[in-house]
């Protein structure tokens, strides 16, 4: 074994050859870490990159808006658009089958234009489930049922924008135009019906922002039910035979408002827990009767005679009791005064 030391000239040589290769592998090892350093930045980079990437606020794709022109179209946009997507109108027309949001809510924006969905049955327009159909105007949406109620909500809301107009008319002699259920809110323009305009309960709120009309011989109004509220902005006009508003079941006249109203400028219906709102203005309370003056000549109309319950103070008429009565027994002494005189002259 040579040492380095005290190498001889054979060992010196493999010493050098030695050497020399050690300072190859150093310069390999340096140049694999370098590179290793260098795949290790791009990693990291990368790594970083991606973590802003999904740490940025992320565009949702997948909430679709459609267009619709013609029925055809239009079911297609129903079936189609996404939770909180949007259907615009390109056109008006009429479709005749239901409009349902029972799994998802969505945007009709009526882009100017009529929408006019008139069914055979059901409901033209039904929401459950907590879904919202917001109806975006300017335009109008008429919702027609001939052989059903007009718009059904069961724990749904029915919202209008931007000036939309929504109408809604049920035929059907046993359905009402508005049903609302189970903490529903909706909102229309007018509702015509021939049984019930307006029928919310379960503690629902209805806005009726036009007239309600009610055109059968037995039909209703408003009917409230179970804390149920509902403001009309304009009139309730029913036959003669029919209920202007029923609270529960007990029905009101147009006059049977109570006061003082719970709502300014409204006419207020209630049995302390479902209230209908009407609008108008009440009427002044009536002024308070004035106290009748006391007419000391004619006793027993109001305020006259006595006009002191104290017995001990004379009254008018005991007063004129006893004057007469003096007048009397004065002529009578007269008399008899006179008569004596007159027979003493006789005798004298």
């Amino acid at each position: 074994m040579c040492k380095i030391t005290h190498e001889p000239p054979g060992c010196q040589k493999l010493f050098t050859i030695l050497r020399s290769h050690r300072n190859v592998d150093d310069k390999g090892d340096n140049t694999m870490k370098r590179n290793n350093e260098k795949l290790a930045s791009i990693l990291l980079t990368m790594v970083m990159a991606m973590t802003l990437f999904f740490a940025a606020p992320m565009t949702v794709f997948g909430a679709a808006n459609e267009t619709a022109g013609d029925p055809t179209t239009f079911a297609a946009a129903l079936a189609n658009v996404d939770d909180g997507g949007t259907i615009t109108l390109t056109g008006s027309f009429t479709y005749t089958g239901q409009v349902i949001l029972s799994s998802k809510s969505f945007t009709i924006d009526l882009a100017n234009y009529t929408l006019t969905v008139n069914t055979g049955g059901g409901a033209a327009v039904y929401i459950e489930n907590g879904n919202v159909l917001t109806v975006k105007g300017p335009g109008t949406f008429d919702a027609i049922a001939t052989a059903g109620g007009g718009i059904s909500v069961d724990d749904g809301i029915l919202l209008l924008e931007s000036g939309a107009i929504f109408n809604v008319t049920a035929a059907n002699s046993m359905y009402s135009a508005v049903t609302v259920e189970f903490g529903g809110i909706v909102t229309v323009s007018s509702a015509t019906a021939a049984s019930v305009g307006v029928d919310a309960s379960d503690g629902s709120s209805v806005t009726v922002t036009g007239n309600v009309v009610a055109t059968g011989a037995n039909s209703i109004g408003a009917v409230a039910y179970s804390g149920s509220q509902i403001t009309i902005d304009g009139t309730i006009t029913v036959p003669a035979t029919g209920t202007y508003v029923q609270i529960e079941s007990v029905p009101f006249l147009k006059t049977d408002f109570v006061l003082p109203t719970t709502k300014a400028g409204y006419l207020t219906y209630t049995d302390g827990t479902s209230t209908v709102w009407v609008f108008g203005t009440p009427p002044p309370p009536p002024p308070p009767n004035p106290t009748p003056t006391p007419d000391p000549d004619n006793p027993g109309t109001p305020g006259g005679g006595s006009i002191s319950s104290n017995n001990n103070v004379p009254q008018t008429s005991d007063i004129n009791n006893t004057l007469g009565w003096t007048v009397v027994l004065a002529l009578v002494f007269l008399g008899i005064f006179g008569l004596v005189m007159w027979r003493r002259r006789q005798r004298a």
